[in-house]
């Protein structure tokens, strides 16, 4: 199994931000959605989900890079 990391994270919120079929699914069945992306990913089943939304100083041009995995997904978080 695999845990998921930042960088996976990123791409996950960017390919939801990109692809509303996907961002369906994760906001119906997130884990689901989650193993979709990796089917080997270690998903705690007690964990909590949440999505977040684009941050707004980000193009569409780099979340649909992030999303296909050939940019490099920024931290999403700060101090």
């Amino acid at each position: 199994m695999t845990a998921l990391t930042e960088v996976d994270w990123g791409r996950i919120f960017a390919k939801a931000w990109t692809d509303p079929a996907f961002k369906a699914a994760y906001e119906a069945d997130p884990r689901a959605a989650l193993r979709s992306y990796a089917a080997d990913l270690d998903v705690d089943p007690e964990a909590a989900f949440s999505f977040p939304a684009m941050p707004a100083k980000m193009d569409d041009a780099t979340v649909k890079a992030m999303a296909e995995g050939s940019a490099h997904p920024q931290p999403m978080y700060c101090c």
